[in-house]
């Protein structure tokens, strides 16, 4: 299958290239920082609740703060990841050589996406497999909780993916596509902070907002206009791409 072979090409291009190690390894070493900051503020805080006889939780004094900043980081981190995608393929001509081969726009598209998700999927499972074995082995915390903001973190970097790819489809310069990517997705986390007002602006938080949908399953609660929520937004961001790639094979 066409898609199967693209995402492999793709995930071994990743793989090979040093900027793509560079750039994992700050997005790793940055989240390890803010890991331990938070369990060093949780022990404090712990010590003190436990005086005053105030209860404390490791899913959401721990999990959701964690969760909540490494989607931050996500949102900062994953232009850097998506913007060659596409853009590189435009610049060098090799977007028309595959275009004039046996295969379809959003065979492209998707295989692009497959390895880019897999990237991620690998990123998080062997960079940080620590947080669940730490929270695991020093606490009786349970499991599903931390399951579910897995979950949440591979929801959004595939969210995340899909709006790079569909910028990257735009230009064929990799800076113009981590710009536009950064644009899109500051955007969609930022609405998410009108959630906190009445009206007609918290109608527009709720519904637009990533960060107000993140935070839901970040806490465990899996709701299915959250995760529709997502699907949308993967779902339009590659159709946008297809679009765009499909154009070329009539220039």
């Amino acid at each position: 299958m066409m898609v199967l072979h693209i995402a492999r090409r793709e995930l071994g291009a990743y793989l090979v290239s040093p900027f793509m190690w560079v750039v994992s390894a700050a997005f790793l070493f940055i989240n390890g920082f803010f890991f331990a900051a938070i369990v060093g503020g949780f022990s404090q805080y712990s010590s003190e609740a436990a005086m005053y006889g105030q209860e404390v939780s490791i899913a959401s004094d721990v999990v959701a703060p964690f969760v909540g900043t490494v989607g931050l980081l996500l949102v900062l981190f994953a232009p850097l990841m998506t913007m060659r995608s596409l853009a590189e393929e435009q610049s060098t001509g090799s977007l028309a050589l595959l275009l004039s081969s046996p295969v379809s726009s959003w065979e492209i598209v998707l295989g692009k996406f497959v390895g880019l998700l897999c990237f991620w999927t690998g990123l998080f499972g062997i960079g940080m497999a620590y947080v669940p074995l730490l929270l695991a082995w020093f606490s009786d915390t349970a499991l599903v909780p931390i399951a579910v903001a897995g979950a949440a973190l591979v929801l959004l970097a595939a969210a995340c993916s899909a709006v790079g790819i569909a910028a990257s489809s735009m230009s064929g310069s990799q800076m113009a596509a981590a710009g536009l990517a950064w644009c899109a997705l500051l955007f969609l986390w930022i609405a998410g902070f009108l959630s906190e007002f009445q009206g007609w602006l918290g109608n527009i938080g709720d519904t637009f907002g990533m960060l107000a949908h993140f935070d839901e399953l970040t806490k465990g609660l899996v709701q299915s206009n959250d995760v529709l929520f997502f699907a949308l937004i993967i779902f339009f961001s590659l159709l946008v791409a297809q679009q765009r790639v499909e154009t070329h094979r009539w220039r």
